[in-house]
């Protein structure tokens, strides 16, 4: 993790860890955030992004063919972690989009089948259907680049026109 930094922003605060000894002091503020406000939406956002920064951390943001092969591990690793941390503290969501779309993030980059994915992103929407970054980061789930095709963000625009048209037409 030396080599990059480590982003992590809810509410318009930001927390930079260059190397594993600033990660550890981002993640203990986190905590204390998180111990201090433990219903807050936020600070449970925070804590999850900063295992999905950690993970981006791993594997880099090049193209796949130049993640080193030793990365791959740590970087599904902390993917994984900021799922089940979600899962476990789904009761401080409040129907919060920004949860919904980090689920969404991380449910593209675990390879989930179309139809979990559609049934999350779904369920994502009619909790809050004026949330377009919703709409977005499905509509990406379904190009070419992560196994979708032309059909599949075709037929998704579709589905998601037909359930927002009344209200934007």
């Amino acid at each position: 993790i030396a080599r990059a930094a480590i982003m992590v922003s809810t509410c318009g605060i930001w927390f930079e860890a260059e190397n594993e000894v600033k990660r550890e002091i981002v993640e203990k503020r986190i905590q204390a955030w998180i111990e201090k406000y433990p219903r807050s939406t936020s600070a449970h956002l925070a804590y999850a992004r900063l295992q999905m920064q950690i993970a981006w951390n791993f594997r880099g943001n090049g193209y796949v063919q130049t993640v080193a092969p030793e990365n791959w591990e740590p970087f599904r690793v902390h993917v994984e972690k900021a799922r089940q941390y979600l899962e476990d503290h789904a009761d401080v969501r409040n129907d919060d989009p920004r949860w919904d779309l980090l689920l969404m993030e991380i449910a593209k980059l675990q390879n989930v089948s179309d139809a979990d994915y559609d049934a999350l992103a779904f369920a994502a929407f009619a909790r809050n259907p004026d949330y377009f970054d919703l709409y977005f980061e499905a509509m990406e789930r379904h190009l070419p680049k992560w196994a979708g095709s032309l059909s599949h963000v075709e037929d998704f625009a579709q589905r998601a026109a037909a359930m927002t048209g009344e209200a934007e037409g």
